[in-house]
This record gives structure tokens, sequence and C-alpha cells, in this order.
């Protein structure tokens, strides 16, 4: 050990003896051992015969000396230098505080010291330690001469910034030295885990270095000490069962050596890693035995030295720090302050390096706060020292609150983060790729804001570690209160050796006045009072980052950005270091991981404790189902063991801020929290309040009282009001202010504040939160309602009238059928109950119920209700009565589903007329019932009718309505299916497609109107040809049908049908039966078999046996299928007509052509009487009818038929269209028979088979409300 020598050394140690001092005039030497024992007795004889000098004059001359090295310290070190050359360590501040405290404690004690008449000779200390340490303490009073047999340990703590190389080599030589049989010997190493690898790297190097292979290693060298002798090697390695050595009982890991040699007592140096209570950290190992104990990485320096000195008496202290860390490369000065934690060692040595082993300019070291209580004190390194500073007591007095030394060190960043790279991108370009702040002239500030636990700390200091170089000085300023702020800018001072330290204001003048690229993280300025601005060096040069949970402090800086979740493979990786450390993961660890971050939502903090827990807990495939059970058990557990610095839990990190809002912010959060947590509309509660005073008996409302409280019993609405309430939460970054007038919620926090509320009130915030929702309600657009889907979605039945008959009508309107029933049916027979089955209330939800029936495909349940209702609708009201009136509406629609459409049509025409006179002509109901008696004529074929009154409706609805109300779109929807009726595809499109558009921008893509319009626009596509473009629209709309309506559903069944069709007429016939048979079987089943729509579908799987050759299968269906068509629908309704028109198609390819003309030439007859020449089924029986007369060989028959038949369908369909190619294609084929007849009778040929296939798609789904 190299003990501290000053020019005073000699001075001072006569002094603390007792003698006066003459000034010497030539450098100081050792004195030789030969020497001691005389000047020891001269001295003793010379203190107790009190002749030496007067008792007053020697205690002041102490004092006087304790005054000078207090007032002269700043001279000390020019006259250091001038008298020693190769002097390159000394102690300053610390140190000479010492001194100062030794001298004064020694003047006071001088009288008693002399006085003392009991002597004791030469002792032998003993090793209990204890008494040793009583009777060193005697001995010292008197300078008696005693032999101590040292005992304890000597840590060795290795800064994880230093040369760990530089550290490693110091350590090795210290630990080979005699074999490590010295008492200072290093004993054991406190590393980082971070430091770990290099630095036994380090050691291993050293160990080689010191004794090479070639060299025979440690064990082959004559220069390599042996153990004292073989009872000291056995208690090292132990005799077996009878004696447990060192290395038995330890359970520690041997990173380097073990080998051993008893012949020759060697043991070659051992490195073992331990955790707490191993038995090599609690024995005198006083061998080649290095222990390694790893601390946490962050704050490792504190933890490291607190370690040490909870522990049992240390001999000596080694702490290897990194200086390389403070300098900065303009060579300003340099700080390095430890603070106090050794307040009892024998001896401590601090090891100063620097990879460049050169630290430039001045440095000041305040060491004396952390060696207090040392006898001997030792720096090591190459350190210039140029000035010094004020006495400890004058330090430490002006210190402010919260002050800690080294507190604005830069942190190293956790050895677990991933990702982020898009703002560290963002980072490095604004910091380093652009003008550095110098070169610009502008002071740069960068705020990374975000929520608690989202990783904002740990990624600014991934860049500030990651491009530290590119700074000349990088600092930590924890910014929570302006106590630590200023705390953290006096520590700044301290380290650029300010003179000033009472004033904090001194590291800030200092940041503003040099101008240099320095680098600070003002890091948790979380609290909206502070006001940072203040606090910022006022300069047009340096670096800021600043990381906040407040959004608002975004204003300060012209580059901000919200740090949000991570990225999905990010947050993934981020979790699988936490939870998986002793493997490489497999991969359905990786999918079960995968799926735990998103069920996490991939926020950094989440992600990191629930990987702690699952590592320490191994249960990563049970996890997901313990988080569902247990949330709040779950992220309000802080974890046991951790390398993390961030302590808190992911609930206790949001606890922070809920705890700083006051009642009305958490109320409307609570509030919050029982909607979706994305898209809460400003409008939600705007809506409810403006609408509060038009509902009856308001203070019955269960909204009434939160929404009271909220407003300050104002009850009304106040865009102020709601811009504070938003602006407080937001500034802790619980709520997040989108686009649109919007609030969103992150999902963990919208959880957690839902966890927060007590279960008994839990209840009364879910009904509130419902209430406010029916109320804003009223008379709301169909935007609107379909913004309140999503927070909707976990209502439940509450109880209260108002609210759930309002959730219901918001189910029924945006499409949710089966949510309206569950909350309508209910409610409907309470009312039965509380009014009787005939009052008006009762009557009234009995046919919401029926409606909903109706949609759901329940048709003969609806049906039995909707009859029974207008029967005492009639019986109870009369027949005028507007709840009668609605009761014939609703028995039409449910004889409309079920293809009675003639009984629908009866009561459809007296319904209006009825409407008309009671209502008004131009009444929503009135013009809903004039659509319903048009969808009625068209039901029953009379298309020219029904287009008629769709044209009127649509000009009334736009003119009353507005062209984007929703019934306004039914009859534009409607009028196209007009269009299509009468063949008029391109006229239908010209609507269609622009209405799906605003119907999915309107309604919603999802809405069963959105979904009917594009339904029907397939069909169009379908029969002008474009089967791929009606495809690419069927097959989702059948999936789509299947997930919201069920696959049983008449809607759904119809869409499959359509989509089989297509498949068929696109040559894929295997997909299109095997959609189409089993099709045929449900529709029997659910609808009947005289139903409309099972009729339908029995066609579209003639139409495909028939495009597949396999006419006697189609035979089979088609022919009785004609007879239930003339039975249900009637012998001249269209689909009757298309249905017979394929039964002659189908007797004529299996040669039964008499049979068929016949039929055919009847069909195309009534064709042309009930739609007109130029109606697309009366073209395709006039093919039917050509392809007969030529398979029987009456060709011009057949040519008068095809020529205006080519003629019309180039006009109604287009020159392009499949059918009018076809028919050109049959016209040429029978002009070449006719010029080169082989017979007089042709033989048969095959017939176009492709003439109805498109005939039933006319029949679409009409908007009958």
């Amino acid at each position: 050990m190299i003990v501290m020598a000053i020019l005073l050394a000699p001075l001072y140690k006569s002094l603390l003896n007792g003698l006066s001092y003459d000034f010497p005039t030539r450098p100081t030497i050792d004195t030789p051992l030969s020497d001691i024992s005389t000047t020891h007795a001269f001295l003793r004889t010379a203190l107790t015969s009190l002749k030496s000098l007067p008792l007053p004059y020697r205690h002041n001359f102490l004092l006087q000396l304790a005054r000078m090295l207090q007032e002269n310290c700043q001279s000390f070190a020019p006259a250091i230098k001038s008298t020693s050359e190769n002097l390159r360590s000394i102690a300053t501040l610390g140190a000479i505080n010492v001194m100062i405290d030794i001298t004064i404690v020694s003047a006071r004690r001088m009288l008693k010291r002399a006085r003392e008449k009991s002597y004791m000779g030469h002792v032998d200390l003993p090793r209990n330690g204890i008494i040793a340490h009583m009777i060193a303490a005697a001995a010292a009073k008197h300078l008696t001469p005693l032999t101590l047999k040292l005992r304890g340990k000597s840590p060795v703590i290795v800064d994880p910034k230093c040369d760990l190389e530089l550290a490693a080599k110091w350590t090795m030589w210290g630990k080979v030295t005699n074999c490590g049989q010295i008492c200072v010997s290093p004993d054991y190493a406190l590393v980082s885990p971070a430091a770990l690898p290099r630095y036994v790297e380090g050691l291993k190097k050293a160990y080689k270095e010191m004794h090479p292979a070639k060299q025979g290693a440690a064990l082959g060298s004559d220069l390599y000490a042996r153990i004292i002798n073989l009872q000291h090697f056995n208690r090292i390695k132990g005799l077996k069962m009878s004696q447990l050595g060192l290395l038995d009982k330890t359970r520690g890991k041997i990173l380097i050596g073990g080998r051993m040699d008893e012949k020759v007592l060697k043991v070659e140096p051992m490195v073992v890693l331990v955790k707490e209570g191993d038995v090599l950290l609690e024995s005198e190992t006083f061998g080649l035995i290095l222990t390694i104990v790893d601390l946490e990485e962050a704050g490792f320096v504190r933890k490291a030295c607190d370690w040490v000195s909870e522990r049992s008496q240390q001999i000596v202290h080694s702490p290897i720090s990194g200086l390389q860390q403070h300098v900065r490369s303009s060579g300003s000065n340099v700080t390095h302050n430890l603070g106090a934690i050794f307040p009892g060692a024998s001896h401590v040595t601090a090891h100063m390096s620097s990879p460049e082993q050169n630290i430039p300019a001045s440095a000041t070291h305040y060491s004396g706060d952390y060696f207090s209580g040392a006898s001997n004190f030792t720096i090591r390194g190459n350190v210039n020292i140029n000035g010094a500073a004020k006495p400890k007591e004058n330090a430490v007095a002006t210190a402010p609150a919260g002050f800690t030394a080294g507190m604005t060190d830069l942190s190293p960043v956790s050895p677990f983060f991933t990702g982020r790279k898009d703002i560290l991108s963002e980072l490095e370009t604004y910091f380093s790729v652009e003008s550095p702040s110098m070169r610009a002239d502008e002071r740069k500030i960068f705020v990374l804001y975000g929520m608690g636990g989202a990783g904002k700390t740990q990624t600014a200091l991934k860049f500030m570690n990651s491009f530290r170089k590119r700074f000349t000085q990088c600092y930590m300023i924890t910014a929570h209160s302006e106590e630590s702020i200023n705390a953290c800018y006096y520590d700044i001072a301290l380290k650029n050796g300010l003179g000033d330290f009472s004033n904090w204001e001194a590291g800030l003048r200092w940041l503003a006045q040099h101008q240099e690229e320095w680098m600070i993280l003002y890091d948790n300025a979380d609290d909206p009072d502070l006001d940072l601005g203040k606090f910022l060096p006022q300069s047009s040069h340096g670096n800021i980052i600043v990381t906040s949970r407040n959004g608002t402090l975004k204003q300060i800086s012209t580059k901000s950005k919200e740090l949000k979740n991570m990225q999905p493979k990010d947050g993934t990786l981020l979790f699988l270091k936490h939870a998986i450390k002793d493997h490489q993961a497999t991969p359905e660890e990786e999918s079960m991981a995968s799926d735990i971050a998103a069920k996490l939502h991939y926020f950094a903090l989440a992600l990191v404790h629930a990987g702690s827990y699952i590592s320490q807990q191994n249960c990563l495939d049970s996890y997901l189902h313990r988080l569902e059970q247990h949330q709040r058990a779950l992220m309000t557990r802080s974890l046991p063991q951790s390398m993390e610095k961030y302590s808190l839990s992911v609930y206790a990190t949001w606890d922070l801020s809920w705890e700083k809002l006051d009642e009305q912010c958490k109320t409307f959060l609570r509030l919050c929290s029982f909607y979706h947590y994305e898209g809460i509309s400003r409008k939600l509660f705007q809506r409810a309040l403006n609408n509060l005073p038009w509902e009856k008996e308001v203070e019955t409302l269960a909204a009434y009282p939160v929404l009271s409280f909220l407003t300050s019993q104002k009850l009304e609405w106040d865009e102020l009001w709601m811009d504070n309430i938003v602006q407080i939460i937001s500034s802790y970054s619980l709520i997040s202010i989108d686009k649109g007038g919007t609030y969103s919620l992150h999902p963990l926090v919208h959880h957690w504040i839902r966890d927060s509320i007590e279960s008994a009130k839990q209840t009364d915030f879910q009904l509130e939160a419902q209430s406010t929702v029916a109320i804003a309600m009223n008379d709301a657009d169909m935007a609107f309602l379909r913004s309140l889907v999503p927070h909707c979605t976990d209502f439940d039945i509450t109880g209260d009238y108002h609210t759930d008959w309002a959730i219901g009508y918001l189910w029924f309107k945006c499409g949710y059928y089966s949510r309206a029933y569950d909350l309508w049916e209910p409610l409907w027979h309470k009312l039965e109950v509380k009014y009787g089955e005939r009052h008006r209330l009762t009557l009234d939800q009995m046919n919401w119920v029926i409606e909903v029936l109706g949609n759901l495909g329940k048709n003969k349940e609806a049906m039995k209700l909707a009859e029974s209702m207008l029967k005492m609708t009639k019986e109870s009201f009369g027949e005028e009565d507007l709840l009668t009136l609605r009761g014939m509406h609703t028995l039409s629609n449910q004889y409309s589903n079920m293809g009675r459409w003639n009984e629908a049509l009866q009561i459809d025409k007296p319904l209006v007329e009825m409407s008309k006179k009671v209502l008004g002509e131009q009444h929503p109901a009135t013009l809903t019932r004039l659509n319903n008696l048009a969808i009625g004529y068209a039901q029953v074929g009379r298309f020219l009718e029904a287009l008629q009154i769709r044209s009127i409706l649509v000009e009334v609805s736009k003119e009353i309505l507005g062209e984007q109300y929703p019934d306004t779109l039914d009859n534009l929807g409607n009028l196209a299916i007009s269009y299509s009726d009468i063949g008029r595809y391109n006229e239908a499109l010209n609507i269609l497609e622009p209405l799906v558009e605003m119907s999915k921008e309107i309604m919603g893509e999802q809405h069963p109107d959105t979904l009917g319009r594009i339904h029907n626009l397939a069909g169009d596509y379908f029969h002008l040809g474009r089967y791929n473009d009606a495809r690419h629209l069927e097959e989702p709309l059948v999936n789509i049908s299947k997930q919201i309506l069920g696959e049983p559903h008449r809607v759904t069944m119809t869409r499959i049908s359509n989509l089989a069709m297509s498949y068929s007429c696109l040559g894929r016939y295997n997909e299109a039966l095997q959609l189409s048979e089993p099709l045929v079987k449900m529709s029997v089943e659910i609808l009947g078999e005289h139903h409309p729509d099972t009729l339908n579908k029995m066609q579209a799987l003639t139409n495909i046996y028939f495009e597949m050759d396999k006419f006697e299968e189609a035979l089979q269906i088609g022919e009785p299928l004609a007879e239930l068509s003339k039975t249900v629908l009637g012998e001249e309704h269209p689909h009757t007509l298309a249905r017979l028109g394929n039964l002659a198609s189908e007797l004529s390819c299996i040669g039964n052509n008499e049979k068929a003309l016949q039929i055919e030439e009847s069909v195309l007859e009534m064709c042309r009487n009930l739609l007109g020449e130029q109606h697309p089924s009366t073209l395709i029986a006039m093919q039917i009818l050509a392809s007969i007369y030529s398979r029987v060989g009456r060709h011009q028959e057949a040519l008068q038929i095809l020529e205006p038949l080519v003629e019309m369908s180039k006009q109604t369909l287009g020159e392009q269209h499949p059918y009018t190619i076809s028919r050109i294609e049959k016209l040429m084929e029978i002009r070449a028979d006719i010029d080169t007849p082989t017979s007089d009778i042709a033989p048969s040929k095959k017939p176009s088979h492709k003439a109805f296939k498109g005939i039933f798609r006319l029949f679409k789904i009409h908007s009958r409300k």
C-alpha cells in the first residue's frame, strides 16, 4: 500500500504525539527500523516528564495548526508540486479535513493523556476482535507498542464505468502476491452484472500474463508463492469427510482456476461467484480465493458502498472508479464527489483509473466524506490537482435539501433495453445529424412524454449513453420538484470546481455561460405545477431532453414525441428477456409470449413485470389465465428481486398520478372506464347535458347525480369546463386527446381505473355510464349512434326502463338484433306484469319485440305475435289509432318475410290510405308505408308500379329528410332495385356504387343496410356479366353474414346461394355445388318447402346441374319446382315464368322438344304481355325458344326471333355482355345452318343452357321497414 505523503506529514505526526517540531529544510526521509525502539523510548520519556514544552503552549500550537490548515489549504498544491516532481496523487479536501479533525481532538485530549499515571508496555493483540479493539484503544492513549493480528475483510468495489481490464490486473496482482496470504490482500470484489464478464476476462488475462502457461503457469513457477503450511492448505482444500474445506462448503461457482498441488503446497488463483450468505463471505479466506458478488446495475456504486458498510469490520477498502465518465474533451474542471460511506476502515485505497491514463486540466475530488474514519488514505492514479475547496463543515452546511453527491451522474441503461428504434433515430437526427446547438446558435430541447412506465427514462438514457462522446458533459437531473432540481444544480457546481457552493444557481449559471455541447436529461418532470422553463439554462447552446408524463411540456420545445406502446416484435422480445433466461425460447414459448405481450398491449413496464414474475414462478403456459383471473393482484405486485431500477408496480406507478387529481377528474375517469377505451366522444357528454331538459322527471334518471356532480350542479354544457377536466387528466398522461373531439385511455389504465372502484360502487357507475348514453341518444343521427356501439358492447341489463329501452334501440338501429332482443324481451314481460298485456306501453314494447324477431329470421314466432297484437290494438283502441296502424305495418312486414306477399299487399294498400288520412301524406311513417307498398308490388311482379312509387319517394325523402338520412338511402336503394327489376342495370349501377360508399360512411361497413346494398350491387354486376366483380363482393359478404346473423338466417342463405351462382358462371361448378346442395336442405328445414326463398335456392341448384350437363338431376328438381312456383307465386309471376323457361330448356336437352316448345311459346307470350318486349326476362325467353326452334330444324322461325333479339340485347345489356355475345354466336350458327342444310330436319343440338341462370338474381334484398 502506498501511504499518502505530503509536506506536512512529519509535522502533523509529531504534533499528534505531543511534540513541537522545527520546520525542515530538507526532504523528509523514512525512519530506519533500527531506530524505532530508541525513538519511541525518547518520545515516551519526553511526553510523560512534562518537561518538553509547556502544556498550554503545545495545546495552543495544535489549535493554531488546525487554523493554518483550514485557511491555507489552497496553497498546498503548488508547494507540494515544487517539493516532489514524482508526487502524482494527493488527498485534498477530505484528507485535510481528517487532519483538522484529528488535530483539534488531539488538542482537547492532551491534558488528560499527559496526566495518566498508569501505562502499559508491549501488548500482543489477541484474535478476538472485541477485546482487541479495547486493548488497542487503551494502548493508543499512551503510544504503547503492540503486535496486531489483523482480521476482517478487504473488499474491492469495481465501478462498471472504470477500465475493467486495468481493474482486473490490479486485483489479480494483489491476490497472487504471497499467494494471497496478506491481511490487505483483496478478499472479495463487488461487480455489476454488466461488468462481470469483462472483469472476469481481465482476471484471466492478468493471470496468464503474470504466469504464462509455457513457463508452467502458477503451479509450475518458482516465482509463485506457497501456502504457508499444510494445515492452512487443508483448510482451503479439505480432507474429504473428515474435514470440509472452504471449497467444500461454498455454494459458489468457480469461474477461474481450482487446481492444487499438495506436494508443493501450491494453489492456483481461484475466482468464485457467490450469493449473499456464502461461507466465503463469512470466513477468513487468507489465500488464493477471490470471491465475487454481483450487485444490480442501477446505482451500483452507492449500493456497493452500503453493502460493505453494513457488514463486519473491513481492513482495506479499494473502490476502483472510472473518472473517464467525467472527463470532457475541452479539458475543463473534473469532479468526482464520492460521499460519506466508509466510517470505520483501517485503510482506504481509492484507485482512480482512466483508459487514457491522463486526466487533463484541474480535478477536485471530495473524498473526505467517503473516508472520514480512515486512519490511512491512499489515492492511486494520474490526477492533477488544481485548487481546493472550503472545509467540510462549510460545504455540508450549505448543501440544498435532498443533495447527494454524484446525483447528476448519468445512470447506465438497463441491460434489457429493447427496441424504440424510431424514437432513438429521431433523437439522433435532432441532436447528432442536424447542426450542433452551438453551430445552430440555439438551445436544443426534446420533450419525451407519455404514461408512467412507458420507458421514457430508459429510452433517453439509451440515447445518451450511446452518443455520450458526442457531448462534452452529460448530466441527469431529477426534475420531479424544485428542491430536487436545485440539489442537482448544486452537484453540477461541485463537479465543475465552482467556489461558491452556497448558491445552487452557480451550476445553472455555469451551464448557461460555458458554450459547450453539454447534454442534460431532466427526468420525471411530471408535476404540472412545476414551471420547468425557468429552471432551464438560458443560453443559445446546449442540449436538453425532458421526460415527463405531462404532455403540455411539449410547449417549451420545438421537438417532442409521445412514447406509447412498443412495437409487437420488440415488446415480445423484451418480455422474453425477462421471462426466459436459462435457454433459448422455443417456437411454442415464443407464441405464448406473443399472446401475453399482446394482452398487455406491449406496454413496457407491464411486460417487464410480467416477464419477471413468470421467470420467478415458471408459469409461462398459465400466465394468461392468471392474468384474466387476477389482473389487479398481478399489476399491483412489485418485484422482490429485479435488476431494474424502477421498483414500482404497474398500478402503483399510476397511483402516484391518481392522487394528484381532484374528485371531478376522478369521477370523469371512472365514468369513462365503463366505455370502450378508445373513441370516447366529447359529443356524448355534450348531447347528454343538452338533452337533459327535454327528459321527463330528470331527477329520477340514473345519470342525474353524476352529471350534476361533474358540472357542479349547473347541469349545463360548458366547453371550458370540459377543457379544464381533460387538460388536468392529460397532464398526467392518463387520457389522450384525439382528433375529431374524442378521448382515449390506455387499455391497461382503463382496466386499472375500473379495478380501483369499490365493488359496491361499480354497479352505480355502470348504470350512470349507460344512462348517460341513453340520454345522449335522443334524436341522434346514425353516425353518432354508430359511434356509441363500441362503448356499449359490455353493457348489462340494468333493470332501469329508460336506460334498457334506449340501449336496446341503439342495438336495433345499428343492426345488432340479438342484443336488442336480449334487452327488449324481458322489458316487455316486465311491463305486462306491471301494467297488463293491453296497456299502450306493453303493446308498444311488444311491437318492438316482433320487429326484432322478424329481423332475426324467427318469422313464424314474429307473425304469431303480430297477429295477436293487431287483434288487441283494434279491440282496445280502434281501427285508426296510431298503435293499430303500427300493428298493421308490423304484420305486413311479417307476411312479406314469410313470402306471403299477396297477404302483405292486402294490408299495405289500405294502410297507406289510412296513414295519409291520420298522419298526412308527407309524414315519415306514411312514406315508410308507401315504400313497403312498392316492395309489395315488386314482390308480386308489378315492377312498373313499384318503380313509379319509388321515384316519387326518393324526391320527397331528399326534400324532407335530406340526402344522407337513413330513410333516403333506403329509398335510393329500392329505386335501384326497381331499375334492375326491369332490366335497366346500368342505371341501377349508377345509383348503387356511390350509395354503397355513402352507406359505409354513414351507417358503418357492417350495418345490415350497408350489407344489403353491397348484396344488390353484386347482383347488378352479375346481371351485367361481371361475375368476378360480383364474387369479390359476395365472398366477404357471406363471411360477415355468418358472423353477424348466423348461417341459418334467410339473408345469409340468400347470399350463399348467389355466391354459388357466381361460382357456376365462372366454371367453378364443384364449389358451387358444395354450397348449393346443403343450402336447399337447410332452407326447407328452416323456411319450409313453400317459402319463396326455398324455391329460389332449388332453382339455383337446378341451374348448376344444368351447367354441368346433369340434365336428369336438373329435371328431377325443375318439374316439381315449376308446379310449386305456380301454387305459391302464381302462374304469371316473373319467377314462375323463369322456372317454366328453364324447364323447357331441360326438356329440350333430353329430346322432349314437343313439350319444351309448348311450354316456352306460352312463356314468351306471357313475358311480352306482363314485362314488356325489352325486359331481360323476355329476352331470355326469346333466346330459349329460338334455340328449341333451331334444334327441331325450324331455322327461319329461330332467325325471326334472334335477329331482333340481338339488337335489343345490345341496347339493353351492351355489346360485351355474355348474353349478347352468346346470342350473336347463336344467330351466326343458325345462319350457317340455313346456308348449308344437311337434312330436312337438323339433328339435335345442345341448347344454350346459360339462358335463365341469372333471372333469380332479380329477387334482391328490399329495404322493407
